[in-house]
């Protein structure tokens, strides 16, 4: 979708720092796909670009750290939450977690 392409293109340009990192287009489509379903509020295309930029931008805020690779092994990056999951995962639903576990699924 050009919509999603030029988001994330001027997402990227205006943080150099972090730029484009895989993952960050299916979090930008599921905000496009939601806002999609809104037939009602008469907002044009340009509206919902605009909104969309807006609320990928204001979750990358909280989230940035997840898409930093040299954060990946800290509480906040990708591994931390990872492992968050898991340790959620082990306390909600002990038999699931063992099953992923004994099938090494990380």
């Amino acid at each position: 979708c050009d919509l999603l392409a030029r988001i994330l293109f001027v997402f990227a340009k205006l943080n150099p720092g972090l730029s484009y990192v895989q993952g960050m287009n299916e979090l930008a489509a599921v905000i496009y796909h939601v806002l999609s379903l809104e037939t009602h509020s008469g907002a044009t295309l340009e509206h919902k670009e605009a909104d969309v930029f807006h609320l990928f931008t204001s979750i990358m805020v909280e989230q940035r750290d997840v898409f930093v690779k040299s954060l990946d092994f800290h509480d906040t990056g990708m591994y931390g939450r990872i492992r968050q999951m898991n340790d959620i995962l082990r306390r909600v639903d002990p038999e699931v977690h063992r099953r992923l576990e004994t099938n090494r699924v990380d």
